[in-house]
């Protein structure tokens, strides 16, 4: 069974949680800068370090 990690299109770390506040402060700062952002894309591990985004949030890695 493959752990679910979850991914943004442009962040470099895989979080726990689709509402880590690593994810959700970076959607919230770019919304106010005018950029489109789209939600967290679930992912297991192999398929986050295929993408380069292999390192655990420091925020939610505890559960990562």
């Amino acid at each position: 069974m493959s752990e679910t990690l979850y991914i943004t299109a442009q962040g470099d770390r895989c979080h726990a949680r689709p509402d880590c506040s690593g994810i959700t402060g970076a959607h919230k700062a770019a919304v106010t800068l005018g950029y489109e952002v789209f939600e967290p894309e679930e992912v297991t591990l192999a398929e986050a370090q295929q993408r380069g985004k292999g390192a655990s949030c420091p925020t939610c890695s505890g559960s990562a």
